[in-house]
């Protein structure tokens, strides 16, 4: 009994400290509605995610000049903005896939209630962070805390810190899952990463990130263009393995699919 009021605290505090990580884990993680991925696929969509972190941690530690702060503060507002950018061209691929399925009610309806409902919140979170946080007028800008009451500063704190890390993983979740892509349809995450990727890649360079933080143009370049080519190549092989496991194609009827899963 001990142990359950001891585990009963520790996720009280869990949840207290850790809200906005929680946040942006339930708006943004699948839930994946037809069922386990299948292991290659899962493997190599790891495999991805791994290595643009491991890559952009390395071109860091060598080139940049920026405080580790402001570093991963500004890579996360980029990548935030690029997946905003990247919601055009993911809704024309929605759309095709749902033009093209043999059940066309029942796959918009699917891509309703994953990607579709994902991009929503995203667009919603990332006003009202721009709201309350925004320089000069937002909230929570840095500016004022000096000229707030004692009482209210350690609420201010707790509250930028909850926004700061609802960002953090709501983009982390976002460029993983693709806007929770696999609950619209098994193959759409293979034919969306790509797209994020070279919106990412195109914001990085037009925008001078690297540049501005100190990293060689060539080695902007050889990491951009180079990191989405990659992703690109591991979504043909994703696309390739999730279709001959599931024994589906691009005009598959979700509803069918998510039936051999039990659901």
């Amino acid at each position: 009994m001990a142990t359950s009021t001891g585990d009963g605290e520790l996720n009280g505090w869990v949840v207290f400290f850790g809200s906005g990580v929680l946040l942006g884990r339930a708006a943004f993680r699948p839930r994946y509605v037809f069922g386990p991925e299948e292991p290659g696929s899962a493997t190599l969509n790891r495999i991805r995610a791994a290595l643009g972190l491991l890559v952009a941690l390395l071109v860091w530690i060598v080139f940049s000049t920026e405080s580790p702060l402001h570093a991963v503060t500004g890579s996360v507002a980029v990548w935030l903005f690029a997946a905003a950018l990247s919601i055009p061209p993911y809704l024309l691929v929605v759309a095709v896939m749902v033009a093209a399925s043999r059940e066309r009610r029942l796959t918009l309806r699917r891509m309703a209630q994953g990607p579709l409902l994902s991009m929503l919140v995203v667009l919603l979170l990332g006003s009202a962070i721009f709201l309350i946080a925004r320089p000069g007028h937002g909230f929570l800008r840095p500016d004022r805390v000096d000229s707030m009451p004692g009482l209210v500063k350690p609420f201010y704190i707790y509250a930028g810190l909850q926004v700061m890390l609802c960002s953090f993983t709501s983009t982390y979740y976002i460029w993983v899952h693709a806007y929770r892509a696999i609950d619209g349809h098994p193959l759409l995450r293979p034919l969306v990463t790509p797209v994020l990727a070279w919106v990412g890649a195109y914001c990085t360079l037009a925008f001078g990130i690297a540049a501005a933080s100190g990293v060689p143009a060539p080695v902007a370049w050889a990491t951009s263009i180079g990191g989405a080519g990659t992703v690109t190549v591991l979504a043909v092989l994703e696309y390739v393995r999730t279709s001959r496991h599931l024994g589906i194609t691009f005009r598959a009827a979700t509803p069918r699919v998510a039936a051999r899963h039990g659901h």
